[in-house]
């Protein structure tokens, strides 16, 4: 009996397809599984930069709230000692403080640090800052009256720069008696001049700067804001209330011609245009004139000036150097007081 030829054995190609697709589904599913793990991670860091922007904000917070409130800031300054000022939650999810470190007598680093509930990260910005001392400003003066313009007087006018450690016309003991050690301290020494030219960084560019000479870093446009209205009459004219002592310092300010008629001014007066102290009028302190500052016969100043123009004293007027009533206004007047922050250093982020 003859055997059967054995078939021909077919190879079964479709069993590499099972496996392959197996291979695809499971380089699909890393695919999909890295994507998911992407997409969280993006989620996470979108969250993290909402956070730290929130943060930054509470720390721009805790910089511009201790500017709104000067009454709080630390003095007087101790140069390299540290701080720390007002903080807490606010809106119930973010953190807001400050702290402030002196660098000089005017100078001081303000930092702010935020946080956001939720996030464990913080943040931190600071801003250089500066703030006036009357010490300070009062011994910057290279002479008792820095004018561009000279200084000019007639025959019979008493100009006198020696007596800047003495009292005032009209006042006693008492009112300079709180400043005593600051003036001994700063003119003890040396007599100060009479006249100099104004610093050469108070140059004046036509068009773009008050020609109020500044004032420290306060510049004339700023000076005029802070001061307050003279409410002058259709004449340009004023009648000092009278500033005994005892009373506060006045700080007035004026875009334009100023008179002082007449009665006594204790403070500080900014004019952009020209001063004129007529007749049995006296003001004692300090003045930044933009223009010309004019005595009148029987006219008195005492105090320190820095004029843009020329300071002319007629006959029978009177203008000595003082430095109390001076560093007694610039103690006394708020506005002058409140710091500012430098517009080149704001802000510095510290991460």
């Amino acid at each position: 009996m003859t055997s059967p030829t054995p078939l021909p054995v077919r190879r079964k190609r479709g069993g590499f397809v099972l496996p392959l697709f197996l291979m695809l589904l499971l380089a699909l599913t890393l695919l999909g599984h890295g994507t998911l793990i992407l997409a969280e991670l993006e989620i996470r860091a979108v969250r993290a930069f909402q956070h730290s922007v929130r943060a930054g904000y509470a720390a721009e917070g805790g910089i511009v709230g201790a500017l709104d409130h000067p009454e709080g800031l630390p003095g007087p300054p101790a140069i390299g000692a540290h701080f720390p000022l007002p903080s807490g939650w606010f809106r119930g999810d973010l953190w807001s403080g400050a702290s402030l470190r002196w660098l000089s007598t005017e100078f001081f680093l303000l930092e702010g640090t935020g946080r956001s509930r939720g996030w464990g990260g913080i943040r931190k910005l600071a801003a250089v800052g500066w703030a006036l001392d009357p010490v300070t400003r009062v011994g910057a003066f290279g002479a008792g009256i820095e004018s561009d313009g000279g200084l000019f007087q007639s025959p019979g006018a008493e100009v006198s720069a020696s007596s800047v450690l003495e009292l005032p016309h009209g006042w006693d003991s008492i009112a300079c008696e709180g400043f005593r050690g600051e003036l001994d301290s700063l003119f003890s020494g040396s007599p100060l001049l009479l006249r100099v030219p104004l610093p050469p960084g108070d140059t004046l560019v036509p068009g773009v700067l008050s020609p109020i000479p500044p004032l420290g870093l306060l510049p004339g446009l700023e000076l005029l804001s802070r001061g307050g209205d003279p409410r002058l009459p259709p004449a340009g004219a004023l009648t000092a209330p009278g500033c005994p002592p005892s009373e506060e310092a006045v700080f007035w300010s004026t875009g334009s011609d100023l008179e002082v008629g007449g009665g006594q001014l204790c403070g500080l007066l900014v004019v952009e245009g020209d001063l004129r102290i007529k007749r049995d009028a006296s003001v004692q302190g300090l003045v930044l004139v933009g223009g010309n500052l004019f005595l009148d016969a029987g006219g008195r100043f005492e105090g320190l000036a820095r004029v843009r123009g020329a300071v002319r004293v007629e006959s029978t007027a009177t203008l000595n150097i003082s430095g109390c009533p001076v560093i007694r206004a610039l103690s006394q007047v708020s506005e002058l007081l409140k710091p500012l922050v430098l517009p080149g250093a704001s802000r510095i982020p510290l991460f």
